[in-house]
């Protein structure tokens, strides 16, 4: 039983065993076989499986294509490519679009603007298509809108004919659109035609003549008479003439003599009309004379002058002679009682030589039967005009007497004539050949006298100048004392002894000098100083008031960098003209300078002295003018 059992036993096993070596032989990996060939789609490529009812496949995948251009594109053609896979060499075309050209043109309607294209299309491309940008625009008769688009030709639209009106101001008229084209736009301006009528000697009126249908008259009173200058006598608008004539008048002028003096006519000699008094002055010149040497300043000169009122004219009277009359100063008969005696007439020509020229050396006091007392001129040659100060001496033969209301005649009982240079002037002193005169000193009064026994020819007065041998300048009287109480104006050729003391004591050092008196009084010409303004290229001001010829000098000093140019500044109308009034000085050295008109220039850095001569050339053209002022700028 036992091995019965051991059998059924070994047989279960084994039953047992071999399907489970069965199974296990089954479930182990089966080995599929795959075609080398690859097997394509469009899109894929794979190899398939060669087992029975297998339908395994290895390697699947897409394409991988490598592009390579087949046709190349042409005009409306399209590029054409064939493509082959890297891995299965699988091919295949494909069409670029639009790769192929076209032929473009522009075109547009009344709103629009686009490409469009011209090549075999069955429907025609386009591209950019836009609105159109618009323009106002007119001309002279119409306005319209046009494109500014530049794609196309010009489109117009909404043109029409412009609608005008007249406007017109105080000056002109035109006509002016009034339709909405932007800014209005103007035809046939012109100025107002005028019809110019008088009102009389000030004024017209004018009255349009342009037409009603360009705009209403218009009238304008009142307006004053239009001329180019105060020449011009003709009114430039109405034609109205204007004239002096009848606006002043003289009356019978009676004959003058000589008396020293200017004489000129008096108020009550002339009449004038009021409208025109302030613009009148009352001038002279010599009969026959060229009419510019007419003068405001009246005669003194025997002879025969006319005179005349004279308008300087403005806007609304005329410049010109107002009217005009006839004088005479007679000469004055006189005898010159003077202790000298003299020559018979005398070659008056002589005096009028342009080639030699004279100084005035002083005068001879006459005053018998004058009005007023005269001092005839005496005249010596002048040997040199720019003499360094010292003093010179001339004698009988050159000097003569001259005067226009005297005879002319020659000195002959004068021995010598002193000449003193004094910086650019000169002094001239009369002596006699003798010596009579000594210094005197007044311990007391601490002053310089001088004992006088004979004046040859000449007044002293307090006040008065004198040059003395030995010392070179001018020495003011300040007290006289006079023996037999002689009165001070008779000391003429007087016997007597006469003191006279000045106002410089170092002049009582000058034991062996020799008094000579001026034979005329000598007047320290007038002397003023400016100042350069602190932080300022200008001077102080200076008030001048000079008579025609008459001088007067300025002196002031500037320390400036570099050259400069010094400038006189003044009002001509004054009677001052540059290149004819003024002189420069270097005031150091004494020379003169050269000087444009009012300028002088330096040509270095440093300080300078400088002294400018200032000389009333002519009468003031305006008597307000006859105070004038003086200043200096740097610049």
């Amino acid at each position: 039983m036992t091995k019965k059992k051991s059998i059924w036993a070994f047989v279960l096993s084994l039953c047992l065993i071999v399907p489970a070596m069965f199974m296990i032989t089954a479930c182990g990996k089966h080995e599929h076989s795959f075609s080398s060939d690859w097997t394509k789609t469009e899109t894929q490529h794979w190899h398939v499986c060669t087992d029975k009812n297998c339908e395994e496949k290895s390697d699947l995948a897409d394409h991988d294509f490598v592009w390579a251009e087949k046709t190349p594109a042409g005009v409306h053609t399209d590029k054409v490519e064939t493509g082959t896979c890297s891995i299965c060499q699988y091919q295949k075309d494909r069409t670029v679009e639009g790769t192929g050209t076209h032929t473009w043109v522009w075109k547009a309607n009344d709103t629009k603007h686009w490409q469009e294209t011209t090549c075999e299309h069955e429907t025609p491309l386009k591209q950019n298509e836009q609105d159109h940008t618009w323009e106002r625009k007119s001309d002279a008769t119409k306005h319209w809108e046009q494109t500014t688009c530049t794609q196309h030709e010009t489109i117009k639209r909404n043109e029409e004919a412009h609608t005008w009106e007249w406007k017109a101001d105080n000056a002109k008229h035109w006509q002016e659109t009034t339709c909405e084209q932007g800014t209005p736009l103007e035809q046939n301006k012109q100025n107002h035609t005028w019809v110019y009528t008088s009102e009389g000697e000030l004024t017209h009126r004018r009255t349009t003549n342009c037409g009603a249908e360009k705009h209403a008259t218009r009238i304008e009173p009142n307006i004053p008479h239009r001329y180019d200058n105060v020449d011009d006598t003709t009114c430039n608008d109405c034609g109205y003439v204007r004239s002096l004539a009848g606006k002043g008048s003289f009356g019978t002028l009676t004959a003058k003599t000589y008396n020293a003096g200017a004489q000129g006519v008096a108020s009550s000699d002339y009449t004038v009309n009021e409208a025109i008094k302030d613009l009148c002055e009352i001038q002279y010149k010599v009969k026959g004379a060229n009419d510019s040497t007419y003068t405001t300043t009246a005669p003194t000169n025997a002879g025969t002058y006319e005179v005349r009122i004279y308008c300087r004219g403005n806007a609304t009277y005329l410049r010109g002679e107002v009217a005009k009359a006839e004088f005479v100063i007679n000469k004055y008969e006189v005898e010159i009682v003077s202790g000298l005696t003299f020559n018979v007439a005398y070659d008056k020509a002589a005096m009028e030589d342009a080639n030699v020229q004279y100084i005035d050396l002083g005068t001879v006091h006459v005053t018998k039967d004058l009005v007023k007392p005269a001092d005839v001129p005496i005249k010596a040659k002048k040997k040199d005009a720019f003499k360094n100060p010292g003093r010179y001496q001339v004698y009988d033969d050159e000097m003569l007497i001259e005067d226009d209301n005297f005879a002319l005649k020659k000195l002959t009982d004068l021995r010598k004539v002193n000449l003193v240079y004094y910086n650019d002037g000169v002094v001239a002193t009369l002596t006699s050949d003798k010596d009579e005169s000594k210094i005197k000193w007044d311990a007391t009064k601490k002053q310089v006298g001088i004992t006088v026994v004979r004046v040859n020819n000449g007044t002293i007065r307090v006040g008065d100048y004198m040059m003395c041998e030995g010392y070179t300048k001018p020495l003011k009287v300040v007290a006289l004392k006079l023996q037999y109480n002689v009165p001070t104006d008779m000391l003429i050729n007087a016997d007597k002894n006469c003191e006279i003391y000045f106002d410089n004591s170092s002049f009582a050092d000058l034991a062996t000098a020799k008094p000579i008196l001026a034979n005329k009084t000598f007047t320290e010409v007038d002397y003023a100083v400016l100042a350069f303004n602190e932080g300022s290229n200008e001077t102080n001001h200076l008030d001048v008031t000079l008579q025609q010829n008459e001088s007067i000098y300025l002196e002031f000093t500037a320390t400036v960098d570099s050259a400069k140019t010094f400038k006189l500044n003044f009002d001509a109308d004054g009677g001052y003209r540059a290149g004819e009034s003024f002189e420069f000085y270097n005031a150091e050295t004494g020379k003169k300078m050269t000087n444009n008109m009012n300028e002088v220039s330096v040509s270095a850095a440093g300080t300078y002295k400088i002294v400018i001569k200032i000389t009333k050339v002519a009468a003031e053209y305006n008597y307000l003018k006859k105070t004038v002022q003086f200043y200096v700028t740097i610049k």
